[in-house]
């Protein structure tokens, strides 16, 4: 493509994100525009030439995702406008990976003292709960879904998306976030409610993101078994590995079994506060 090509194409964009320091441009209708508006409120505008470019469209059959190769994803032409744009965002995170080599974790991060944890694994609505009563403990909410992680280092680059949360969980989230939950907007499935635009900063009370904190920790959320009070088991139940790949090098993992709130969020702090120690 000559240079006017690029420019034509550069000028056309509807969005430029700036995704860990890569230029995303985005093209696509209006009502996934909006939301995008919304959900990727924190995340910075690109204002030079993007290296990344991805385009959604719409025909009778489906929505289609696709970047500067081709169709990526495709999702039933009757998936709400929140869920392709949830798709969207994922797909700009892996395509964001691959250009800057650096690991791609999903999971919930949260951080303390210059270090973080990721909360990994199925029981993604356990891990949220957690994340957000610890931040309302002197922890950071780092991300909730993605992040990038130098291999190197280890430091933490959040993809900063505002938080999803499922009505079914409602009752696990401190009463702090209400206000947020009530600002945002929602959409419905025949499963459940979702409101995808909570955004942190309006959680009173709530700690400051934490700047690149070191991966230190993974925890592997298990959800096949539920304890009363909660509780943390070594080693983890499954190969870290399968969730960071960092393990071997200095991540210090173990499993948590899930139950009431309060008690499973001390013991993930009394844990942390262990490995922390022997550091």
């Amino acid at each position: 493509m000559d240079m006017q090509a690029v420019a034509r194409t550069e000028q056309r964009l509807d969005r430029r994100f700036n995704i860990s320091g890569v230029g995303v441009g985005i093209r696509a209708p209006d009502d996934v525009l909006r939301v995008l508006d919304v959900t990727l409120l924190h995340v910075p505008r690109h204002v030079a030439e993007c290296t990344i470019v991805m385009s959604v469209a719409k025909d009778d059959e489906r929505w289609r995702i696709s970047d500067e190769y081709g169709p990526i994803i495709a999702l039933p032409s009757f998936a709400p406008v929140p869920e392709v744009a949830g798709a969207l965002t994922t797909a700009m995170v892996e395509r964001v990976g691959q250009s800057t080599q650096d690991a791609i974790v999903t999971g919930t991060i949260v951080a303390k003292g210059g270090f973080a944890v990721a909360l990994v694994g199925e029981d993604w609505e356990s891990c949220i709960a957690i994340a957000a009563h610890l931040s309302l403990r002197g922890w950071s909410f780092v991300t909730p879904r993605h992040a990038f992680v130098d291999r190197d280092t280890r430091a933490v680059e959040p993809f900063a998306k505002l938080l999803y949360i499922p009505a079914r969980i409602i009752p696990l989230m401190p009463l702090q976030y209400r206000r947020a939950l009530e600002a945002s907007p929602w959409y419905s499935t025949a499963a459940d409610l979702g409101f995808y635009g909570v955004d942190l900063l309006s959680v009173p009370g709530i700690t400051a993101p934490a700047v690149r904190p070191i991966l230190r920790a993974g925890i592997i959320v298990d959800p096949s078994r539920r304890e009363l009070n909660g509780a943390i088991h070594e080693p983890a139940h499954t190969y870290i590995g399968s969730f960071l790949p960092f393990s071997g090098v200095g991540i210090a993992s173990a499993s948590l079994v899930v139950g009431s709130i309060v008690p499973t969020t001390d013991a993930v702090e009394r844990w942390f506060s262990t490995i922390t120690t022997v550091s």
